[in-house]
C-alpha cells in the first residue's frame, strides 16, 4: 500500500464555498428539501391569503406571516454563518486521501473515515463531497486540489477501498 501515494488538500473555505456546499447538500436530499420549503410556503400561503381578504388582516398576522416565510432562510444563512466562524477559528483543514481513506486535520483535532465507511464520493459545482451518511458530508473546494485530475485519483482510491458509491 505504499505505492499508493497521498493526496492532500489544505484549505480554510470561504463563507461562500460553505453556503454552496450546504445549498448543494439540501437540494440534493428531497426530504430536507421540502421540510425547508414547508415554513416560507406556509407564510407565503398566509400573507397571500391576507391580501385577498385585507378585512381580515392586522399587524400580528402580517408579522406572522413574514416570520414564517422568512424563518428557514434566516437559519439557513445563520447556521451557514456560525459554522464558517468555527472553522476560521480552528484554522485550516488538511484533508489527506490514500488507499486507507480519508483523513481530515486542523491544529485542533484529527479524524479518520475509512473508506468502506464512506457511503458516496462525487464532485460537482467546484466541490468534492465525501459523505459519510446519507445526509452528512465532507466538502473539500476543487480549488484546493494539488491537480486537476486529483479528483479522478481520489474517486479511483475511494473505489478500490470499497466505497459505496463513486461519481454520479
Amino acid at each position: 500500500m505504499d505505492d499508493i501515494p497521498q493526496i492532500e488538500a489544505r484549505f480554510c473555505p470561504t463563507y461562500q464555498e460553505r453556503l454552496l456546499a450546504e445549498w448543494q447538500l439540501l437540494v440534493g436530499s428531497p426530504t430536507t428539501l421540502l421540510a425547508g420549503i414547508a415554513f416560507p410556503a406556509a407564510g407565503l400561503w398566509l400573507l397571500v391569503l391576507l391580501f385577498q381578504h385585507p378585512d381580515l388582516s392586522s399587524a400580528w398576522s402580517l408579522l406572522v406571516g413574514l416570520a414564517c416565510f422568512a424563518f428557514t432562510p434566516f437559519f439557513f444563512f445563520l447556521n451557514s454563518y456560525r459554522a464558517q466562524r468555527t472553522s476560521v477559528k480552528n484554522g485550516p483543514f488538511t484533508y489527506a486521501f490514500d488507499a486507507e481513506g480519508v483523513h481530515v486535520s486542523t491544529p485542533l483535532a484529527r479524524s479518520s473515515h475509512l473508506w468502506p465507511a464512506i457511503t458516496r464520493v462525487r464532485a460537482t459545482r467546484g466541490m468534492l463531497f465525501i459523505y459519510f451518511s446519507k445526509r452528512c458530508a465532507h466538502f473539500v473546494p476543487l480549488r484546493a486540489l494539488p491537480a486537476s485530475d486529483a479528483v479522478v485519483a481520489i474517486q479511483n482510491l475511494a473505489s478500490a477501498g470499497g466505497a459505496s458509491r463513486v461519481g454520479a
